[in-house]
């Protein structure tokens, strides 16, 4: 029966699995989710061309380099790390049609998470004074304990 403990440690091994494949073709290889039910499962990936020095901008990376003077960020914030619920994070880029969680974060297993744009720059400390910074702490206290 498969379980969403063993599907999780299927994809961390598929995900090792493709290493030699992103350098024969020059690509990265995210994986970008899984449906499973008892029996079955399908695993999805995201392919992504690498340039001649072997970066990736993959969809996220482009849409916030084409966004980010538009909301308060700078290229240079792109990969700048950060800790959310004593996980560390690295911003990644943006989906700019998404309304509410806009930002879009890895963490060290290359995993993705949504993030709203104030969360974001609570967390790097971009354009917001001291006050704003304590208002959004203040908060995400009373959503933790609301919920």
């Amino acid at each position: 029966m498969l379980t969403k403990q063993l599907m999780k440690q299927i994809g961390d091994d598929m995900s090792a699995a493709v290493k030699a494949i992103e350098e024969k073709y020059n690509i990265t290889i995210t994986r970008a989710g899984s449906r499973f039910g008892d029996e079955t499962a399908t695993v999805k990936f995201d392919l992504t061309l690498n340039d001649e020095n072997g970066n990736t901008e993959d969809q996220f990376v482009k849409a916030f380099k084409a966004n980010a003077q538009y909301i308060g960020f700078s290229e240079g914030d792109l990969g700048k790390s950060f800790v959310s619920s004593g996980k560390e994070f690295k911003l990644h880029g943006m989906t700019p049609r998404r309304c509410k969680y806009t930002m879009i974060a890895t963490d060290g297993k290359g995993d993705l998470y949504k993030f709203t744009i104030n969360d974001i720059k609570a967390f790097l400390n971009i354009g917001l004074s001291d006050k704003e910074i304590q208002d959004e702490i203040n908060e995400e206290i009373q959503a933790e304990f609301i919920n």
